[in-house]
């Protein structure tokens, strides 16, 4: 049946496009210059970093305002804030910048260390950038979107999934990072390299994604005209779901609740359980609420019960009320998942929202715990990964995977 709330939520959406906020509008066109190599990625690493060091195992060049210095292979170049800039040595020169950009040669990479949020310790190919602000150093890859990629599928995608699986997942990491590509503009790089964006670890490659990356090349999926949204997640649980129920503003056309459950239940999540005592379920309420409420302050008092209140049509928790001695809150869409965790996306949360709930009691009615009976591991939008790993080992190509989980959508090539 037709679902007028759907097409509510989607006029909704359309008229968020156009002031900016979730949704938006890319035309392949406009993705040319990524495409070609013209126009590099600029991938954020680090912020808020007090040390810097950089080390390649070739000769390297160190770009600062008023010239170039050549640095020798191996040779630690070590980075500190002070003052508001940079600070670096050289022999027995002092060197200060606002910023500086390291080029390895020979297309080698660079080891970055450093503390800042998040800590790194890994290779990156490319050029690297450290500039200075008020919170101490942003580190940037400065990279093309094929090298990007070779950094992000294989962390994304284990690559001893099936050829036509991991090309599935090469042309939605393309078409992500292209749609994406403005998401940390005011920070002032492209992307970032977490969940946020998508997962990058720079030189970890690997020779099977390499190949399905490049057996993929200027792919990217669309919808008429316009790039697609490709959000992904690793196990559906035996369904995918609609956009807006899920997350606000998501309601996208090709991001629909199609049922999965003969291709994904291969996966160790496809059915899960969590119980967590009623302590610790306190705990996250009173430390987790007003960030997953988006009311910061809100609190309920001494927690009495939780009840989901509302289902997705593949039948996640939509709505989900913590009533406490002092009042009541509802947690709405997947922030559901974050309430248990740290308040935000990151280790600890529940694994999905596609669970059912029940509170075990004591004779005096007084909970003692809460136990999740799961299903799936994700937000359940678009792909679901163990699923295109099923479909491809059934003989599906990597554009069949990708039509069965965004409804309406096509893969373009862009020259």
């Amino acid at each position: 049946m037709f679902d007028l709330r759907w097409l509510a939520a989607l006029l909704i959406s359309s008229h968020l496009v156009g002031t900016g906020i979730r949704s938006k509008i890319v035309r392949p066109s406009e993705c040319r210059p990524y495409l070609a190599g013209s126009r590099p990625m600029r991938v954020g690493l680090i912020a808020g970093a007090q040390r810097v060091s950089l080390v390649c195992a070739h000769s390297a060049q160190v770009d600062i305002a008023g010239g170039t210095l050549l640095w020798d292979a191996g040779q630690p170049l070590e980075v500190h804030v002070r003052e508001g800039g940079l600070s670096f040595d050289r022999g027995d020169k002092q060197f200060r910048a606002r910023s500086l950009s390291f080029r390895p040669g020979r297309g080698g990479t660079t080891r970055v260390l450093s503390d800042g949020s998040p800590p790194v310790d890994g290779s990156y190919p490319g050029a690297i950038e450290v500039s200075a602000s008020q919170n101490g150093a942003t580190v940037v890859n400065v990279i093309g979107l094929e090298t990007y990629l070779k950094g992000v599928v294989p962390a994304e995608m284990p690559a001893s999934f099936p050829m036509e699986a991991l090309k599935a997942q090469a042309i939605a990491a393309r078409t992500y990072a292209l749609y994406q590509r403005d998401a940390h503009q005011a920070e002032g790089f492209d992307l970032c390299s977490g969940v946020h964006c998508q997962v990058y670890r720079g030189a970890a490659d690997h020779a099977r994604t390499n190949a399905a990356i490049r057996a993929t090349a200027g792919k990217v999926l669309a919808y008429g005209d316009v790039l697609v949204k490709t959000v992904y997640h690793s196990t559906c649980g035996g369904s995918t779901d609609d956009g807006w129920k899920v997350w606000w503003g998501h309601a996208l056309p090709y991001l629909r609740a199609r049922p999965d459950a003969a291709w994904c239940s291969r996966s160790p999540k496809y059915r899960w359980r969590r119980e967590i005592g009623w302590q610790e379920v306190e705990r996250s309420a009173e430390q987790n609420l007003g960030a997953v409420c988006f009311k910061p302050g809100a609190a309920i008092g001494r927690l009495l019960d939780l009840r989901v209140e509302e289902r997705t049509s593949a039948g996640r928790a939509r709505r989900l009320t913590l009533a406490g001695d002092a009042g009541q809150e509802t947690v709405v869409g997947d922030s559901i998942r974050w309430l248990f965790g740290m308040g935000k996306p990151g280790p600890g949360g529940l694994n999905s929202t596609f669970f059912t709930l029940s509170i075990e009691r004591d004779a005096t009615g007084n909970p003692l715990r809460a136990v999740f009976e799961g299903r799936g591991w994700g937000h359940g939008l678009g792909m679901c990964q163990m699923g295109a790993a099923g479909r491809a080992r059934a003989g599906q190509k990597a554009e069949t995977i990708l039509r069965s989980y965004y409804e309406g959508a096509h893969v373009v090539t862009v020259r």
